[in-house]
């Protein structure tokens, strides 16, 4: 490929011109390429090959007829985000993929357990991956009380993005201690969605990264600039 998240004209050329009787194969090899390097949000790609031939048109999702028929097995990229005290201390974890659909509840409730408690500990064990809302949320929690939150049990793919995004601040709260998680947890209820809360929310997490680092302005500087022009709010506030 030619770049890191990127790919070229003469890249697809080569590829398309390759035989190859794994299509599958060839569309994985695409998406790597395409996505390779990057760090933002990547959760939103759809990839489709067309071929032109002679003969009947068919459709080839690469499974077979007869499992077509068998149910689909169940998502477990989907986030849950639970909540729960024991002990005086305040918990919540993330499990599965955190997305910005789900970045205003967890704010929201994180913040009143920080009024409430004088510890939060947010453990990521079961977390996969955070897309870029969710992780300047967490960074912008962590900040706003860095003496009472801490971090347990941090995947290293999760920790890698942390890194990728210079959010110190977070890892300086990754702790190499485990506190058991209370026996009852219970879900986070889904809030009546308000788009521009979450629009909100996505320009102030965005603003948030992008403060981190020169290389973190860059890359989500179109981001933020459409999200204030949507929004109408000037820039600096």
């Amino acid at each position: 490929p030619g770049g890191p998240g990127t790919l070229t004209h003469e890249y697809l050329a080569q590829a398309l011109m390759r035989p190859t009787e794994d299509r599958g194969e060839m569309l994985k090899a695409f998406f790597e390429a395409a996505t390779r390097g990057v760090s933002h949000d990547r959760d939103d790609i759809t990839m489709i090959l067309l071929e032109r031939s002679e003969g009947t048109s068919r459709f080839d999702d690469t499974v077979e007829q007869r499992s077509r028929r068998e149910p689909a097995p169940p998502q477990t990229t989907q986030v849950r985000l639970l909540q729960g005290a024991a002990n005086g201390r305040a918990f919540m974890s993330i499990a599965g993929t955190g997305t910005w659909m789900r970045s205003p509840i967890f704010f929201e409730t994180a913040k009143k357990l920080l009024k409430r408690y004088e510890t939060l500990t947010i453990d990521l064990g079961a977390c996969q991956y955070l897309d870029s809302t969710f992780l300047g949320t967490l960074h912008e929690i962590v900040m706003s009380k860095p003496e009472a939150v801490h971090l347990q049990r941090v995947p290293p793919e999760i920790r890698a993005l942390f890194e990728e995004l210079s959010m110190q601040g977070v890892l300086d709260h990754a702790g190499l201690t485990t506190e058991p998680l209370p026996e009852e947890m219970e879900a986070l209820k889904r809030a009546e969605e308000d788009s521009s809360e979450q629009a909100q929310r996505v320009l102030k997490a965005h603003t948030i990264l992008a403060s981190l680092s020169d290389e973190n302005r860059e890359q989500f500087r179109d981001v933020v600039d459409a999200l204030r022009a949507d929004l109408g709010v000037a820039e600096g506030k």
